[in-house]
């Protein structure tokens, strides 16, 4: 079934796709799959952060094939050429995954696992500050020999210090950020570079900001 036919079954002609997307996950005549590929159908159509945040909603009920299906559309968009899709599906993910402690772990292994695809690598290098920096590591570790993906490094280690759910490790951060073969005059790079040798910890960071109005 399909969007059309969905909405022509249900005479939802006069609705609009998110609230399309919320209907059809209390309909119990679907199965999840059949709910995941008609949502990311209106997705298609509509690519609103809201459809996203729905499916985030049902997560946790999914199972693991369930919950890879839904990542796969993540990945599959992640990839795309189309702009505001690929906005919409980083953001959630950054939002809606990475920066909750309940799901960071299993979503990042999953999107990760054996993708050998940089260009997806590199999309969630740059919203995966509040993953767990060793997770990030080593995936730094796999793509900082090509210095096509140092860029996507650098985006990495910026979200883990200047996000406020970011995770970082200073001193690793250290090491790294000097060997990436990038425009070192940029500003974020300089205004990292400073912080990393002005504090200690990002707490330290975080506490010079009290009071200031940042």
């Amino acid at each position: 079934m399909n969007r059309k036919q969905y909405i022509a079954t249900r005479a939802l002609f006069d609705e609009d796709d998110l609230t399309i997307v919320g209907i059809l996950w209390d309909d119990e005549n679907l199965s999840n799959v059949e709910k995941l590929n008609l949502s990311f159908d209106f997705f298609e159509r509509s690519p609103e952060y809201g459809i996203c945040s729905e499916l985030n909603m049902y997560f946790s009920e999914l199972t693991s094939e369930e919950k890879n299906t839904l990542l796969d559309y993540y990945k599959k968009y992640l990839k795309s050429d189309k702009p505001e899709h690929k906005k919409q599906i980083k953001y959630s993910l950054w939002v809606d995954f990475f920066e909750d402690p309940q799901t960071v772990a299993e979503t990042w292994n999953s999107l990760i696992g054996d993708c050998k695809d940089e260009h997806i690598l590199r999309e969630l290098l740059s919203v995966s500050g509040p993953v767990p920096f060793d997770k990030k590591d080593e995936l730094y570790l796999k793509l900082i020999k090509d210095k096509t993906n140092h860029e996507a490094i650098l985006d990495s280690l910026v979200g883990s210090f200047f996000d406020v759910y970011g995770d970082i490790n200073m001193q690793r951060a250290r090491v790294i950020l000097p060997t990436l073969k990038i425009d070192k005059t940029s500003e974020k790079y300089i205004k990292l570079n400073k912080k990393l040798k002005e504090f200690q910890s990002k707490e330290e960071y975080w506490k010079s900001l009290e009071g200031k109005g940042n």
